[in-house]
């Protein structure tokens, strides 16, 4: 039995829906390749822009909370005109994750990895 590895089109993303989880991307903003036998899909992998927040800057003097919560309102509003669905914030401290989970983020149990691609 033969296996067919081949990237999905934007117009075949139809079939994702119905494979594992249900999962569907948005095409502009994915790649999706499959694989698959002579009768039907037996694997998918997903490659999706990582949205994060990053970069979070206040002045000193202004850092009482209200401008960043007008900052974290403002981004996930423009995130979603984007048609961005999730976002990932990360935090290298115990007081950055305090702000992020008040901001209604939760705590993956995950580990990041990463592999540097141009090598």
């Amino acid at each position: 039995m033969s296996i067919e590895i081949r990237r999905l089109e934007a117009s075949q993303y139809d079939v994702l829906p119905n494979i594992a989880d249900g999962y569907c991307p948005e095409p502009a903003k994915s790649i999706v390749v499959i694989a698959a036998n002579e009768s039907k899909i037996i694997g998918r992998i997903m490659l999706l822009t990582p949205a994060h927040i990053e970069a979070i800057f206040i002045e000193p003097a202004w850092r009482n909370g209200i401008v960043m919560n007008m900052l974290v309102d403002a981004i996930e509003l423009e995130a979603r005109a984007e048609g961005i669905v999730k976002v990932l914030a990360y935090a290298a401290d115990s007081q950055m994750e305090n702000y992020i989970e008040r901001f209604g983020y939760k705590k993956l149990p995950l580990t990041v990895w990463e592999k540097n691609l141009c090598q």
